[in-house]
């Protein structure tokens, strides 16, 4: 048997491993980013549908999308509020 083919072998599983392991957490953080973008949007949305009798909505942009999806809950309430208060 050729032991140094079995530990380059070996070797190269966990360096494969390492690089597969450090790629695959941003790719998560952008997929729970893209995920809070597209539920904040439906939010805006909704909101949108229910106080624009009262004169107040949010701009569902791009801007307003990643707010949402970075800050989650508490950037769609910044973003209520601030349209609450400015208008």
């Amino acid at each position: 048997m050729n032991y140094g083919f079995i530990g380059a072998a070996i070797f190269l599983l966990i360096i494969l491993y390492l690089v597969i392991w450090i790629f695959i957490k941003p790719f998560k953080m952008l997929v729970k980013v893209i995920l809070n973008g597209l539920v904040g949007s439906a939010c805006m949305l909704g909101f949108n549908f229910v106080f624009a009798k009262f004169g107040v909505w949010i701009g569902i942009n791009v801007g307003s999308a990643l707010v949402c999806g970075v800050l989650g809950m508490p950037g769609f309430a910044m973003l209520g509020a601030s349209s609450f208060f400015l208008s």
